[in-house]
């Protein structure tokens, strides 16, 4: 069931459940009502709404102004081909969407041309949202206070906040450092191997006065006393002020509650450090100044947020309330994190927004649906969100991570020059989609997980890379011999030997394709391609059936000379351009000049009344037009006017999946896909017995 896409998961279980009930009479009553219900299935997971114990019907789409560089893909307002789109592109969150090219989303493959403009203009909106977004992917730090020139570093911000350090001052300087928490106190207060360590693991991060007093063996009223002069001394400093107040603002833009980690986060952003601190230096500088800010908010006469400690959890937050909301949610995470199979986004925010909300402050922003998400998650103990927008538990098993993300690894190791993929490819892919899941193992333990989930490949020591097997697609070719066989039949009994079982079987499979309808892909030898093509038109052009053969190279040079034609482009320029290089302007252009006709190609094949074979398909692959045969594959046979297509595709046979240059054809299931019999190609199935042709 976790297999299932999970905006659709719980319609898909509830329509399987009635389609394949046991009992015929729960069962649909007529296949008109069984399309309608599959179709309902996929309009509800395109609105996004969800409605509450409460009757509240919510739109759990993230508007524009909401939108922020962490907002996941799933959380926006595009339509599922277009996240999904994206999702196989790995580009799983706004920041991946604006760092990535917008040439090659242009070019994306298997995308149809509606839902490729629709990502494109996503894109520009994106841009207008995030004018300052640069090409490292990072936001231009925002001067909040014209008169500071410059922004302190992080560096500069954590000795600003510590000082100087006074030998006759020893104590004050370890309780700065404990309630910081920077190196030396961690080494001499906070290691595990210390004898006095008394600080619990979860307080690590912002320990309380009373558990920094406890682990140094002083007093808290010690504590306070220097607690309370550093908040004086930091609430002077213009720099730390400037922070406080971009602090504040992003607090109230978030609901007014944010958790620990999200608030050292805040200031590792505005105020980043140099490249030459490792990551964890830099998250404790960070952590520090974090703690530093709260501190000294909690000091004025009329704090805008403070610390709060609500049952063992530390938070920041504008109000009591907000606190006791935020820490409801993450209880409510946690116990959502441990469904199994796991809740799809629907669900996990009806159960969110069924907890009552409390009044926020003026001026403070409401929580939008993926920021209610991520403070729950944030405020579970064991729960994570992830790039699906599903709650999972922390430390899932990585078998079940692998099998919930393995639609992430489609088209790994297809359509590749080299071929292959890497464990380190597994990984990343597996690892953007749940982060904080149990980390795939390595060889030989990965080789059984991947064998477990349904992925079939081979480990080849030599390119240090899984590769798919190489296996027959859904028919298997007999040993028969290249010659034709007569038509004519024998009024004698004869043997059914297992090639002419074979060309039988094949010539009822395309029997029933034509007469269903929809999208096939053909694959057969190069050198029995003639001999095919001309049996398929020979037997489907009787017996009341129709084929019309199209030639997609003669279809698209008339499309193309058309287009050349209305540019007042010379028909010379584009052949040279077909010849130069795939870097070239000129190459480009071309491509553009196949956009452009592409959708009149797609038009020209739909609008047809006739089931089509369609020859000769190479240039769709070397003119990137992959996303034609997506449009295809989904609308001939249901809303076009076509009722069926076969792709006839040249095959060498050593790969599983049908290619067109060595680029994957993109289809849903194996039953889009067909290898011909070459028994049946011999006419096998409707020619005399073997020994009465020999003879």
């Amino acid at each position: 069931v976790e297999n299932f896409e999970p905006s659709v998961r719980e319609s898909l279980v509830e329509f399987f459940h009635t389609a394949l009930h046991r009992d015929p009479k729960n069962r649909f009553d007529n296949a008109e009502e069984m399309r309608w219900a599959w179709q309902q299935v996929f309009k509800e997971a395109e609105q996004r709404k969800v409605r509450t114990h409460s009757g509240e019907e919510v739109d759990l789409s993230v508007t524009l102004d909401q939108i922020d560089l962490k907002t996941p893909i799933a959380a926006s307002g595009l339509s599922t081909r277009a996240r999904n789109a994206l999702e196989r592109a790995d580009i799983l969150s706004v920041r991946d969407l604006l760092n990535f090219p917008i040439v090659d989303l242009h070019m994306m493959r298997g995308v149809g041309n509606q839902t490729r403009r629709e990502i494109i203009q996503f894109v520009a909106e994106l841009r207008e949202r995030f004018p300052d977004f640069g090409e490292e992917g990072r936001v231009s730090i925002r001067e909040v206070e014209p008169d500071l020139e410059e922004q302190p570093s992080l560096e500069l911000l954590k000795q600003r906040i510590l000082g100087a350090r006074n030998p006759k001052q020893a104590n004050e300087w370890q309780i700065r450092q404990a309630i910081l928490g920077v190196a030396s106190a961690q080494s001499s207060v906070f290691s595990e191997d210390t004898e006095n360590r008394k600080l619990k693991t979860e307080n690590y991060l912002w320990p309380s006065q009373t558990d920094v007093a406890a682990a140094l063996s002083t007093t808290p009223v010690r504590v306070n006393q220097v607690v309370s002069a550093d908040r004086k001394r930091w609430a002077k400093d213009p720099y730390l002020n400037s922070l406080r107040s971009e602090l504040h603002e992003e607090i109230f833009r978030l609901g007014g509650v944010m958790s620990v980690p999200e608030v050292s986060e805040f200031v590792l952003l505005r105020r980043p450090a140099t490249d030459t601190l490792d990551s964890a230096k830099q998250q404790q500088m960070a952590n520090a100044v974090a703690r530093a800010l709260v501190e000294t908010e909690s000091s004025m006469v009329d704090p805008r947020f403070q610390l709060r400690r609500i049952n063992g959890k530390t938070l920041v937050a504008c109000t009591r309330d907000l606190a006791v909301y935020a820490e409801k949610l993450g209880q409510v995470a946690d116990e959502l994190a441990t469904s199994d199979p796991l809740l799809p986004p629907l669900r996990v925010f009806q159960e969110l927004f069924d907890i009552s909300q409390p009044s926020m402050p003026e001026g403070c922003q409401p929580f939008n649906n993926e920021r209610l998400l991520r403070l729950a998650a944030a405020m579970s103990t064991s729960a994570a969100v992830s790039a699906k927008q599903e709650l999972y538990p922390k430390g899932m098993p990585a078998e079940r991570a692998l099998r919930l993300g393995i639609g992430a690894l489609t088209g790994l190791g297809l359509g590749d020059n080299e071929g292959g993929f890497t464990i380190d490819q597994i990984r990343s892919r597996v690892e953007s989609r749940y982060p904080e899941a149990e980390r795939l193992p390595d060889r030989p333990e990965l080789d059984a997980l991947l064998e477990r989930v349904g992925l079939d490949v081979s480990w080849n020591a030599e390119t240090s890379k899984y590769h798919r097997r190489e296996s027959s697609i859904l028919f298997t070719s007999g040993s028969s011999m290249p010659r034709r066989r007569t038509t004519a039949t024998s009024t004698r009994q004869v043997e059914v030997t297992p090639d002419m079982a074979d060309a039988r079987q094949f010539e009822e499979r395309l029997q029933h394709a034509h007469d269903e309808g929809g999208f096939l892909v053909l694959t057969v030898r190069p050198s029995r391609m003639r001999s095919c093509e001309e049996n398929l038109l020979r037997r489907f052009n009787e017996n009341g059936r129709s084929l019309q053969r199209v030639s997609f190279d003669d279809l698209l040079f008339e499309f193309l000379e058309a287009e050349a034609r209305e540019l007042d482009v010379d028909w010379s320029v584009v052949e040279r351009a077909d010849g130069s290089e795939p870097n070239s302007q000129d190459w480009k252009n071309l491509l553009h000049l196949v956009s452009m006709a592409q959708p009149k190609i797609e038009e020209n094949l739909l609008n047809r009344d006739e089931h089509l074979l369609l020859v000769h398909p190479g240039l769709i692959a070397r003119y990137d037009m992959m996303e034609l045969v997506d449009t295809l594959r989904d609308r001939v046979g249901s809303d076009a006017a076509c009722p069926g297509i076969w792709m006839l595709v040249a095959t060498d046979e050593q790969s599983e999946m049908p290619l067109l240059d060595n680029k994957a054809i993109p289809l849903i299931s194996s039953g889009q896909r067909a290898k011909v019999s070459e028994a049946w190609i011999d006419n096998l199935h409707r020619g005399r017995a073997p020994k009465e042709a020999e003879a």
